[in-house]
């Protein structure tokens, strides 16, 4: 493992969009919850630091790595993000001097892997036609979620990267 950083410029294709689906992450409605702007999702952000995981760890991480994340603070489009991970595998995302993400990557199974445990049923379902929306006050705790398979092409997995992480590395 090998210290790695980038640097970047966030960016968000749909932050004036009236209806996303977390209202934080269109400019009006997060400002009406008093954010400066738009909150660049946290997948996206995650999204962004893999190039540098991958140049620490190394492309193996892709198929037996794992990480430890928390988020502290939001990231807003046009932030000059930098990504950092050191030779012990610690991760920080950060705009100025202000982390917004920190946490630990690694290569092989997670230290706390064995405290997770398989849900009863893996067999995909198909979504049930009138599924409420998950929220705090309905999230089914302690029960398990139905596994849901969800195709996606090569080309709609490109199509995603370049557009949500402007990412053409396959």
């Amino acid at each position: 493992m090998k210290a790695a950083e980038c640097t970047l410029t966030a960016f968000m294709p749909e932050a004036d969009a009236p209806n996303p689906g977390n209202p934080i992450h269109s400019n009006d409605s997060a400002r009406a919850r008093g954010f400066k702007a738009a909150l660049v999702g946290g997948a996206t952000v995650y999204g962004w630091a893999v190039r540098t995981i991958v140049e620490s760890l190394g492309s193996a991480w892709l198929d037996h790595g794992w990480a430890e994340l928390s988020f502290r603070r939001p990231v807003y489009p046009g932030d000059c993000v930098a990504v950092r991970v050191d030779s012990n595998g610690a991760l920080e995302i950060g705009v100025g001097e202000a982390v917004c993400v920190n946490g630990t990557v690694g290569l092989g199974d997670a230290p706390w892997r064995r405290e997770l445990t398989a849900p009863a049923d893996l067999e995909a379902q198909p979504p049930p036609p009138d599924a409420p929306r998950l929220t705090p006050a309905n999230v089914p705790i302690g029960r398990d979620l139905r596994a849901r398979s969800v195709s996606v092409s090569r080309a709609e997995s490109e199509a995603f990267c370049l557009d949500k992480l402007a990412e053409g590395d396959p």
